[in-house]
């Protein structure tokens, strides 16, 4: 009998606290749905009625493109993501580049040689980037060597 109490008291009905962190949820995800939704833009909306090329398979390249390439001005959207200015040019640059003929790599050279590498949205890795990626493992691991160095001489003392 006791064990049936313990077991019902248990069973409270939610705090003010917790019904306010739901309500904080149910907000955040409300809001990220919002945000994904406008976030989830078609690119054709961000285009121009001139920036569209006539053969849809020459506008699939050049949409592709377009999401391997940064926004200089943005530097953390695509061409295709971005309404700046420059990244209208980027685009139209790409689709005349394409209906002259030159293949992506080709235009993705044209395109480093102007603006650098940074114009790629996932840049070619270089020792300096190597070097960025390997440093703090080094260290992390420098840093575990000396603990466990120094926890096995403290227990031998």
């Amino acid at each position: 009998m006791r064990g049936r109490r313990v077991a019902r008291a248990r069973l409270r009905a939610p705090s003010v606290a917790m019904l306010r962190l739901a309500k904080l949820g149910l907000a955040v995800a409300l809001w990220a749905g919002l945000l994904s939704e406008v976030g989830v833009a078609d690119v054709k909306a961000a285009l121009e009625a001139d920036e569209v090329l006539p053969q849809p398979a020459s506008e699939a390249r050049a949409v592709d493109l377009g999401e391997m390439l940064r926004c200089p001005a943005c530097s953390f959207q695509s061409i295709n993501d971005s309404d700046a200015d420059v990244a209208r040019d980027l685009r139209k640059l790409v689709r005349d580049q394409i209906e002259v003929g030159k293949s992506d790599a080709e235009i993705i050279l044209f395109l480093k040689s102007r603006y650098g590498s940074a114009v790629e949205m996932a840049p070619p890795t270089t020792g300096h980037a190597a070097i960025l990626w390997i440093v703090p493992g080094l260290c992390m691991l420098a840093l575990l060597v000396g603990l466990v160095w120094r926890l096995r001489r403290r227990r031998t003392l």
